[in-house]
């Protein structure tokens, strides 16, 4: 299934850049204005495009601690729990983090679905699964479990 959220930029086709972060690389993807996946990657590539370059300036705000509107399109494709799951990411709040249990109740599930769900994020940052942890620590996390720490110390919601 796919599910666009927001308002996709005015071009076709998909594209793939990159740029240099504090964290390191980061990969993006996108395909007919919308984007379709955010990720760290040791790769370069030199794909543009008005949705890359939109995401680009929001990732580069992000990482200068601040909160920024989220007005980028985006392509989710997955199954109709993960699309569940990925859409109530979007609700959790910068500087706060909830539990994979606090999550999987506010959809009327379990943690550990819940969790596979979220492994599969490929919109990391815009999709913050970052803020979801374990009741008894920080949790996995795909892009890197120490960029996980960071990106929540950077939020403020852990020192």
């Amino acid at each position: 299934m796919t599910l666009t959220i927001g308002i996709g930029e005015d071009e076709r086709g998909k594209s793939r850049g990159s740029f240099s972060s504090p964290f390191g690389n980061i990969a993006i993807e996108s395909e007919d204005g919308f984007i379709t996946a955010v990720y760290f990657d040791d790769e370069e590539y030199g794909g543009t495009g008005k949705a890359i370059d939109k995401a680009k300036a929001w990732i580069e705000e992000y990482f200068l601690g601040r909160n920024p509107k989220r007005d980028i399109g985006l392509m989710l494709k997955g199954t109709k729990f993960q699309l569940r799951v990925w859409e109530e990411l979007m609700s959790i709040p910068y500087g706060t983090t909830i539990t994979y249990g606090e999550l999987a109740k506010r959809i009327g599930s379990h943690p550990h679905p819940v969790g596979q769900a979220m492994k599969r994020n490929r919109i990391m940052l815009l999709l913050p699964c970052h803020r979801v942890v374990a009741s008894n620590g920080l949790g996995g996390y795909a892009g890197r479990e120490y960029n996980k720490l960071r990106l929540l110390q950077l939020e403020g919601s852990i020192r």
